[in-house]
């Protein structure tokens, strides 16, 4: 089974040796590695060139919001994919030797076509733990924990059939793994968590996440659109609530803002 690795890259020379060093040294060989570069300005692509096993593309950055330049990255990347089950990961992020063995052995044995592992999330300030969800809303939860981008794989069938939900034009402040997480949950039903530590995740200052402090203008900005776009993705008849107090709060704190 051919699998392919689809990087997502802007800025982050540092770590990318790191992360294409934990693919060269996987238990299971039969992958592609496709480099996904969103007009970096640093020396990203001369590090990356070093490995002749990566295919390298080079996309523009589209917009002004990281989200949806990200996104544009992923789909460049999966466009030129040939895996039957497809992985995604941060340029920033690396995987455990044996991530992409156990996961296939996974997907084979639950027939499962979303595949989320834990995370080990690695902070820049030398800190290490398990990746949880810490949401002080948890008592109004409304979608499901959102697992990170690198900690996410899929069939191919799967993906192609998300690009109809994914709606990637809109919804600015949406990363690619909210809008995975809630597909799959809301739309497909058959979200599979492999709970082990196979991703190790880092959080950076400079990251996509780093403009959203929690509870400011723009946190609530962002979790409007994560309404609307549950909204229009499941539509409010099929949802379980339609409204609820979270939505309600969130909306009039935009209104406020």
């Amino acid at each position: 089974m051919l699998c392919s690795i689809l990087i997502s890259n802007f800025n982050k020379s540092k770590y990318i040796e790191r992360c294409i060093e934990s693919l060269r040294i996987q238990s299971y060989k039969n992958f592609e590695i496709i480099f996904s570069d969103n007009n970096s300005s640093d020396n990203s692509l001369e590090i990356v060139s070093k490995f002749n096993e990566v295919k390298i593309l080079k996309t523009e950055r589209e917009t002004e919001f990281p989200a949806l330049n990200q996104i544009n990255v992923i789909n460049k990347a999966f466009d030129n994919s040939k895996g039957d089950i497809i992985f995604l990961l941060d340029s920033d992020d690396f995987y455990s030797e044996d991530k992409i063995a156990k996961v296939i052995k996974f997907q084979k044995d639950h027939n499962a076509e979303f595949i989320c592992d834990v995370p080990k999330v690695f902070h820049d300030k030398n800190k290490m733990f398990d990746f949880k969800s810490n949401d002080n809303l948890k008592f109004l939860r409304t979608w499901p924990i959102i697992y990170p981008t690198s900690s996410i794989s899929c069939t191919r069938n799967f993906f192609l059939n998300f690009k109809e939900y994914l709606l990637m034009n809109n919804f600015n402040r949406l990363e690619i793994d909210f809008r995975l997480n809630v597909y799959a949950n809301f739309i497909k039903k058959t979200t599979i968590m492999y709970d082990n530590n196979l991703t190790f995740y880092t959080q950076t200052s400079d990251g996509i996440m780093s403009s959203y402090k929690k509870f400011d203008k723009n946190w609530w900005k962002r979790r409007m659109q994560a309404h609307q776009y549950l909204h229009t993705i499941v539509g409010p008849k099929k949802l379980k609530y339609y409204k609820n107090l979270d939505y309600y709060v969130t909306n009039l704190i935009n209104k406020i803002f």
